[in-house]
Parts: C-alpha cells; structure tokens; sequence
C-alpha cells in the first residue's frame, strides 16, 4: 500500500481508518496510514507533514545569561511587571519564584512572549510552594519578544520575589506546529562544535562553550513541519 505521514496531535488517542485500521497516535503526533485513509484525516485535523533541514546562524556573539536580564528581581505583587531587556538573541528564559520563609498558598506568574515559532506563547507557571523552596520553571519555547510578565492571585509568602532571566538554551527558528527538532552539526566561531543539552520541543541548544558574548554560534538541525 502507499503510505503518507501526518500530524495527528489535533485528534489524538486511537483511531480506526478504514484502511489502515486502528492507529494509535503517540506523544508527537506523528502517525503513518494509508493514503486513502488522508482525507478523513486531513477532515478530523490532521495536517500533511514534511521532514526538512535548516541551517540558523546566531546574528550576534550571545551574552552570557544573566539573572533578573528579563525582568529584574522584584517583590512578588499582583499585577504586570517591568521589563528590564528583551532577549538579546532568540533564547529559552526562566521564571525564579523565591516565597521568602512563608508558603504561597494561591496565585500563579504568565509569562507572553513571541516564539521562536513565531506563534504567542503563553506559559502559566503555580506560584503555590513551600516556603523556603526556590521554584524555576523554564519557557516553553525560545523567546524572540517578550510581551509581558503578569501576577494574578498570590496569597501569602513573606517578602516574595519574582524574576525573569535568560538562559544559555540558544533557540533557532521554526514553523509552527514542528515537532522532531534534531540537531545536526552545531558551530562555534565557524567550527564544528557539540551542544550540552537539547530541549527538542523548544527547538533550543545549549553549546558546550557557554556564551560570554564573543562567541558567535550556528546550528544545523532537521525537524518535521506541516505541508500548508
């Protein structure tokens, strides 16, 4: 039989094609079926998929990550807080929530930004913890523009804090709706060079050279997109 992938990821769980027959639709939504069984698909909205190679060079030698950046450590208050810088290069951030030495017992932080699958992306992170307990939750995806930083509903904490850093986690551009984000050959100055972590559904890397802003830094990767 001819066959054809798709990104099942909007129907989700098991489905019986007549052709195919029964298809379970895994984390990525990745599913390969009959091509005759395409057009109940494409109808239920699953969408053609393409895997394609890209190359992405930082446009400038990245500074090294630094705490507050984003948003610099603030009180733990209700409502929108500044905004110190915007992301320097595209790259993952991470919200720190400090409660001081009493436990948050409601509210929550979101954080809205442009991704670097140029969709709005909004993360919601509980501000509920322990006192005592530092939480850091890092974006979802690689920040290009950040939109704003907004606390809703907090009850309780002694002086808590807030604040917004970037990360050494670079991020490359991408459709959206891509899954399956694999690095290939990752570039230090112009030379081949290894990543210390990948965080595949951000289609972010961290080079093993840490930036510090002198090295510039490239990234051939592959991932799997939707045929629009």
């Amino acid at each position: 039989m001819t066959t054809v992938r798709m990104n099942a990821n909007a129907i989700g769980g098991t489905i019986n094609l007549s052709n195919t027959g029964s298809v379970t639709v895994p984390t990525d939504g990745i599913v390969t079926v009959d091509v005759r069984d395409a057009p109940f698909l494409l109808a239920a909205g699953a969408a053609y998929i393409n895997t394609v190679s890209r190359y992405f060079g930082v446009p400038v030698a990245p500074a090294a990550a630094t705490a507050g950046r984003l948003v610099a450590s603030t009180a733990l208050a209700n409502g929108t807080l500044s905004i110190a810088h915007q992301p320097d290069v595209p790259r993952q951030g991470v919200l720190r929530i400090d409660p001081g030495t009493s436990a948050i017992t409601a509210g929550s932080v979101t954080t809205s930004y442009t991704a670097n699958d140029g969709t709005a992306t909004v993360d919601t992170v509980s501000a509920v913890m322990p006192g005592t307990t530092v939480v850091s939750s890092i974006t979802s995806k690689g920040i290009l523009v950040l939109s704003s930083v907004v606390v809703a509903g907090i009850v309780g904490g002694a002086s808590p804090l807030v604040q917004l850093n970037d990360t050494n986690s670079l991020s490359v551009p991408v459709d959206p709706g891509f899954t399956d984000f694999a690095p290939v050959l990752g570039l230090l100055d112009g030379a081949a060079h290894g990543q210390s972590a990948v965080a595949s559904s951000a289609a972010s890397f961290t080079p093993s050279t840490a930036p510090n802003g002198t090295h510039t830094f490239g990234m051939y990767y592959n991932c799997t997109v939707p045929i629009v």
